[in-house]
């Protein structure tokens, strides 16, 4: 709440101070993260985006303030192999009952909202203009609480160690939440039309997941164990990459109705 505090007193700043044009902006997006010195390494998350907010620009630039809402799903998980076989190609693994593994299946699906900030190096005349952006969000629901999670790798798995029995219990870290995730990137935005761009971006993003370990057997409540076990957090370096566009409706300023 404090960097969103923050970026709200920067953004009022702004508005207060600017004797340009102001703009309404919409946009949608498309991302991919993977983790790179964290952990082992093996979190991949994509997904996408909308935003809305307002667009100040001035001289020698523009400055963005956008309300986020994006959508993330895991990009790889974790399957137990019972059974291999080749097809004089390639090989393929099985589970316990008989099912391809898969190499990508969507298990952990989160909604998250936040706030942006960006900033447009540049005249707005020219087509193609650097930028530098912030983006601060937090997960409001997920599918996948108490969801399993692969220890020390935290990417999903479909079940979880062990048999369930007294001296082979099932074994797992349960996913939680995710209250941050964050980013700072760069990139070039470009005018393919008026009011309309293209922006295509690159950064480093932080991650906060909770997450509990938890022991149970067979006749056990998974959920109601869960509920006493207590949150651990796992710290994220995350390599981003965003794609999208964005479009501007152009509306006057309150200091420029005045003049």
């Amino acid at each position: 709440m404090k960097h969103l505090f923050l970026l709200l007193t920067f953004t009022s700043s702004f508005i207060a101070l600017s004797q340009e044009k102001l703009q309404m902006v919409t946009g949608i997006s498309g991302f991919f993260e993977k983790e790179i010195i964290s952990n082992t390494r093996s979190q991949v998350y994509g997904g996408g985006g909308l935003h809305f907010g307002l667009r100040f620009i001035q001289d020698k630039g523009m400055l963005e303030a956008n309300f986020v809402y994006q959508f993330s799903t895991n990009v790889n998980y974790y399957a137990h192999a019972d059974s291999s076989s080749f097809d004089g190609k390639y090989y393929k693994d099985y589970d316990s009952n008989g099912k391809e593994i898969r190499l990508y299946k969507s298990l952990l699906r989160s909604h998250f909202m936040g706030l942006s900030l960006k900033y447009t190096f540049g005249n707005s005349s020219k087509v193609v203009r650097p930028f530098i952006m912030s983006q601060i969000l937090s997960e409001i629901s997920t599918n996948y609480k108490n969801g399993y999670l692969l220890e020390d790798f935290y990417i999903p798995r479909e079940e979880p160690w062990g048999k369930g029995k007294m001296f082979d219990p099932f074994y797992s870290h349960l996913y939680y939440s995710t209250p941050l995730a964050s980013s700072v990137s760069t990139g070039i935005d470009i005018r393919l039309m008026q009011n309309f761009n293209l922006n295509i971006g690159v950064g480093y993003g932080f991650r906060i997941m909770k997450v509990k370990s938890v022991r149970w057997k067979a006749d056990e409540d998974l959920q109601e164990i869960a509920k006493n076990i207590p949150t651990k957090n796992v710290y994220s370096h995350m390599l981003d990459f965003e794609l999208g566009v964005s479009y501007a409706i152009p509306m006057k300023s309150g200091r420029k109705s005045k003049e």
